[in-house]
């Protein structure tokens, strides 16, 4: 399997999880959907990644690079932890975060997005 296809799975996992109403897992397939983009981002340009652990690839790639708005408040929010009630502050939507940063890195890529 092509490391695009892999993120595109999570992505649709994500999404079908919602669907069955069990928003912890679709959390958790936004996160690791945005992990695998990184690293494929960072294979495709020829950059090792030391750990495939998508919370560590999203915190390197919000101290190392200057990114959009946008992207970077998608990231922080991806990075969000849930509170004692498993649930984020401010219920913002993952799959729509994973998507922002996904379509910035690669951009017109057709991956299924809703």
């Amino acid at each position: 399997m092509n490391p695009q296809s892999v993120w595109i799975m999570e992505l649709s996992n994500a999404r079908s999880f919602r669907e069955q109403g069990f928003e912890g897992k679709a959390r958790v397939c936004a996160r690791r959907a945005v992990g695998f983009a990184i690293a494929s981002y960072h294979s495709r340009n020829g950059r090792n990644v030391a750990s495939p652990n998508a919370i560590n690839l999203m915190n390197q790639m919000l101290e190392e690079n200057l990114l959009p708005a946008g992207v970077a408040t998608s990231l922080v929010i991806l990075l969000q932890r849930v509170n004692a009630a498993g649930e984020l502050d401010g219920s913002p939507d993952l799959i729509e975060c994973a998507q922002i940063v996904i379509d910035h890195l690669f951009p017109g890529a057709n991956y299924g997005s809703a």
